[in-house]
């Protein structure tokens, strides 16, 4: 979404206006009262609630997308997180206060460990398209934050004024925001050039900040100048109204992280003119992809749903074919909507994967093997091609592959036709 200088301004509004409401009780120097406490329950509790409300219509969005584990248990996040602030309303009506250990830290607990479990998760299952550099680099900028935590921890001694239990307990906070930290930065390296980015970007800035406020929870707390309303307080109310806002500026741009369910452009009572065996993957040797292209339309229009990945013109290859259901990205280093990196090829292969796993028959075709080549190396090339194909068999799916026999060596061009099976202009029926 392009955002007008208009909106931009709005945007910068409403961000100052959220860092007002979250600290001017710091920024003025606001002692402890019964008016700044009850504004920071009621401000927490409506920020809990937006927040909740919001990632549930995340989920609602993206409930038919490869995006709805997440959003699903984020909302499950802020579900819990809605107990615990509803909790320090209960304290504070019957006690006038809240307890250092209470029952909201239960149900926050219960948030974070949800949190913890579906980004563990998602690592997990996507472990062979993160990279060494995506861990190096996300491990590096953790080690960093975490260090200066500890530091500054182990500086306050806290053991001896708030004894050892109480320590603990509160000295959990920082350490469950670095873990999910280091988390959402793994998978905000492996997303990258994703529209996921921008969500995962709100989280991670978001318990960044958080985190913040729990060390200075610890600080406050440990030398007896915290009260309810004071600024680790107001850091969280700040990571709350932030996520609502990122929230609700992600569903006004209608971003969709990933395509919708796969469907075939037509389903033709006709006979399919190219008879491509399912499971295999089939090199076309083409000055000009025409024969490749034409074998693909004939597969999309019989009832099988296609990805498509060219290097040529796709608005122009889209019209030609009239396609609306197929999405067809292009190769490009710009980056746009519909293009991919064509340096990025474990990006490459988890798109591709992530299609071929959302239907039970696909066809993908990728145009300009000879492109990839020039932009990365051949054995690079052939060894993610390879990775590719063993997905389409294990998932009866089919792979077309073109490229320009002139633009290859004997040898390259030998490798690439032991490992794939070479289309026989005779064997169109």
């Amino acid at each position: 979404m392009r955002k007008s200088p208009g909106m931009k301004w709005r945007l910068l509004s409403i961000f100052i206006v959220i860092i007002f409401l979250s600290f001017f009780p710091s920024l003025l120097s606001v002692p402890s009262s019964k008016l700044l406490s009850i504004y920071t329950i009621l401000m927490r509790n409506l920020a809990l609630l937006l927040c909740a409300a919001l990632s549930y219509q995340m989920y609602r969005v993206h409930k038919a997308t490869e995006f709805k584990t997440i959003s699903k248990y984020i909302f499950i996040t802020f579900f819990f997180w809605v107990f615990s602030g509803l909790s320090w309303v209960f304290y504070y009506v019957l006690l006038g206060r809240i307890p250092l250990l209470s029952l909201a830290d239960f149900f926050f607990f219960l948030g974070y460990l949800t949190l913890f479990t579906v980004f563990t998760k998602t690592i997990f299952f996507y472990r062979n398209f993160i990279t060494r550099s995506d861990i190096v680099t996300s491990f590096f900028i953790w080690i960093f934050i975490f260090v200066l935590g500890v530091l500054f921890l182990t500086h306050l001694k806290i053991y001896s004024t708030l004894g050892f239990f109480k320590s603990i307990f509160i000295s959990l906070y920082p350490v469950f925001d670095s873990m999910v930290i280091f988390l959402l930065l793994v998978l905000l390296f492996m997303y990258r050039k994703t529209k996921i980015e921008l969500y995962l970007l709100v989280f991670t800035v978001s318990i960044l900040v958080s985190s913040i406020g729990d060390i200075f929870l610890v600080y406050y707390s440990a030398y007896g100048i915290y009260y309810l309303g004071s600024f680790p307080d107001n850091t969280f109310l700040f990571c709350l109204l932030f996520i609502a806002f990122g929230f609700s500026v992600i569903l006004k741009s209608k971003i969709v992280y990933f395509t919708t369910s796969p469907l075939p452009e037509r389903d033709e009572s006709s006979n399919p003119k190219f008879s491509l065996e399912k499971g295999k993957t089939y090199l076309f040797e083409e000055v000009e992809p025409r024969i490749s292209i034409e074998a693909f339309y004939d597969l999309i229009t019989h009832g099988v749903s296609g990805f498509a990945l060219l290097r040529s013109n796709v608005e122009k290859t889209k019209k030609m074919l009239n396609l609306e259901k197929t999405p067809v990205l292009w190769f490009s280093s710009v980056e746009m909507n519909n293009t991919v990196s064509p340096s990025d090829l474990r990006k490459l292969t988890f798109i591709i994967s992530e299609f071929i796993r959302k239907t039970k028959e696909s066809v993908i075709l990728i145009e300009g093997i000879e492109y990839l080549i020039v932009q990365n190396d051949f054995l690079s090339v052939l060894k993610i091609l390879n990775g590719i194909g063993d997905l389409v068999v294990l998932t009866d799916s089919r792979l077309i592959l073109t490229f320009n026999p002139y633009t290859l060596t004997e040898k390259e061009k030998a490798l690439l036709e032991r490992g794939f099976e070479v289309y026989k202009k005779e064997s169109k029926e």
